[in-house]
């Protein structure tokens, strides 16, 4: 296991390739918690994206996002409850999205 940082960071970054394709990252790190009675381990989650905008399609987005990429057991720290009792947040998340613009 890699040491983690005391203190929660964050990373968003998203690249556009060319004017049809975009990817994007997100790396957060939450620190571990130990404060009035409440002791919860940190975590690290990558996230990824690809935003699709096909030329042939007027209007049309297409959206494919992989949330909790390396599938994270974790507990998020505004739970109640110690690490044992706290209900775990989701596994990996897989999405795909559309969205249809009107153009006038």
């Amino acid at each position: 296991m890699l040491p983690q940082p005391e203190t929660p960071w964050y990373g968003d970054n998203f690249w556009n390739l060319n004017a049809t394709l975009g990817l994007g990252y997100t790396l957060k790190h939450v620190a571990s918690l130990d404060r009035d009675d409440v002791e919860r381990d940190g975590y690290t989650l990558h996230n990824a994206q690809m935003v699709l905008t096909p030329s042939f399609l007027k209007g049309i987005t297409v959206t494919l996002a992989a949330l909790n990429l390396l599938d994270e057991q974790y507990r998020s720290q505004a739970s109640s409850g110690d690490d044992d009792t706290a209900t775990p947040e989701p596994g990996r998340d897989i999405r795909i999205g559309m969205v249809y613009k009107v153009l006038f």
